[in-house]
């Protein structure tokens, strides 16, 4: 019997040369692996510091356009546009890391494009491709090992708390008092150079009259648009010029009115308390800061108010003859211009029958005490007050009226002329006047949010 075993003798060289591959293997890819993600990592880098600094140059050159322009028109074929300006501000970055990039192409190996398809932002997109000279790969694949990188940085444009209407009115719903923009009357109602917004829907009452709008070049043909339903009257070309169009995004400025709400909030609770004002003024006014209750009830009386911000816990209602702020020097320097914060419980009422010639800030060095630049009437916005706006052919609102979850009402008991420069941006909108009415929207007089970046990719 044949009791001999095979020799095992030499199995463990096998088996670690088995291992040592695997290990190489391991060590190549980890080493080939680092380089890739180290060159691949610098790219991206570049990519994303190149696209921060195109979109940068684009929110500074967006600083000296006029709020609310329409993207579109000021990106050009050449350095001249926004778009110009914010890709030579990528190329220099990419440069200044020894990168080159193509000049609004990103389909070659680096590249920068600017996309300027809406109307509301633009795109900076810079795209980096390269390769890694591997120190083991190369041994298995005959070519290098590739890599390609893109960042997208957004810009979006500077523009009023109305996205440049006039009139907003922010409620889904359509219900009286409770959503949408109401025409009443019989007469004309012309809004210049800003539209007219409904996230609900438009409402013209009166068998006869028209709304005409006249917008500006900078903005869209689409100047009349709700989200809901019109009546017939608004659709009715013989009454209504251009015809409203049905949009499908809302405007939504709620962020804007809760970070305003805290800041005025913050000033008026700091401000000096004077109780209630009733009747007659004298010709210097009473001073900024707040008060429960504000009323002007007899003929022949005024309430002067000096520059400042008004902050109101009850009720500002004008029956009377006068409403005005009046310029004042404070510290060698002329300010004018009011601001009035309307706290939880606050309404407006200002009679048709009273003169008012009542403006906010309208330039950086006319803000004085606590007033804010642009701001006319800023209400609370989770209260759900009332701000009745009326006047004679004689009276002027300069600024906006900001009343998220309130009930605007804006009129006149004759002819404005085209004195009423404001935005109004509101719950409910209600527009009447005895004979007709004209409203101005003009950017400049009210506040501005700026241009903003945002990082996509």
């Amino acid at each position: 019997m044949n009791t001999h075993k095979p020799s095992e003798k030499g199995q463990i060289v096998i088996l670690l040369m088995l291992v040592m591959i695997v290990l190489l293997a391991f060590t190549a890819l980890a080493i080939d692996g680092g380089m890739v993600f180290s060159d691949r990592r610098h790219a991206q880098s570049v990519a994303d510091s190149a696209s921060l600094a195109g979109a940068g140059a684009a929110a500074e050159y967006l600083r000296g356009v006029e709020a609310d322009t329409d993207i579109r028109s000021i990106c050009n074929s050449d350095i001249s546009g926004v778009n110009g300006v914010a890709t030579q501000a990528a190329i220099n970055r990419a440069d200044l890391n020894d990168v080159t990039i193509a000049w609004d192409n990103i389909s070659t190996t680096h590249g920068v494009f600017v996309d300027c398809s809406s109307p509301d932002y633009l795109d900076v997109i810079v795209r980096i491709s390269g390769y890694t000279d591997t120190a083991f790969a190369h041994l298995v694949f005959n070519n290098q090992l590739s890599y390609t990188v893109e960042s997208v940085t957004r810009v979006y444009d500077a523009y009023s708390p109305g996205y440049g209407n006039t009139i907003v009115s922010l409620s889904p719903n359509c219900a009286t008092n409770d959503g949408g923009i109401t025409f009443d009357g019989n007469n004309y109602i012309i809004l210049y150079d800003g539209g007219i917004h409904s996230n609900s829907c438009l409402i013209k009452n009166g068998t006869s009259g028209t709304i005409f709008v006249n917008p500006p070049s900078y903005l869209p043909s689409d100047t009349i648009t709700y989200i809901t339903t019109t009546n017939a009257n608004m659709m009715d070309p013989a009454k209504v010029q251009p015809l409203p169009v049905r949009v499908s995004n809302p405007l939504d400025p709620w962020l804007w009115m809760q970070e305003i709400n805290q800041d005025l909030r913050n000033k008026c609770d700091s401000m000096p308390s004077y109780g209630n004002q009733t009747g007659d003024t004298p010709n210097e006014g009473i001073p900024p800061g707040r008060y429960s209750r504000v009323r002007l009830n007899s003929a022949n009386h005024q309430l002067v108010l000096q520059p400042g911000l008004y902050c109101i816990s009850d009720e500002l209602t004008v029956n009377g003859d006068t409403f005005f702020d009046i310029p004042m020097t404070i510290d060698g320097v002329e300010k004018k211009g009011v601001t009035i914060y309307l706290y939880p419980n606050a309404n407006v009422a200002i009679a048709g029958s009273v003169k008012v010639d009542l403006s906010a800030p309208i330039d950086q060095s006319e803000v004085a005490n606590n007033a804010m630049l642009g701001v006319l009437f800023f209400m609370d916005p989770n209260y759900a007050g009332e701000i009745s706006i009326n006047g004679t052919s004689d009276s002027i609102y300069t600024g906006g009226i900001y009343a998220a979850r309130a009930n605007v009402s804006v009129g006149g008991t004759s002819d404005v002329n085209g004195r009423y420069n404001i935005q109004v941006v509101a719950w409910d909108v209600k527009v009447h006047g005895g004979a007709g009415l004209e409203m101005n929207y003009d950017p400049d007089l009210l506040p501005r949010i700026e241009s903003r970046l945002s990082v996509l990719k």
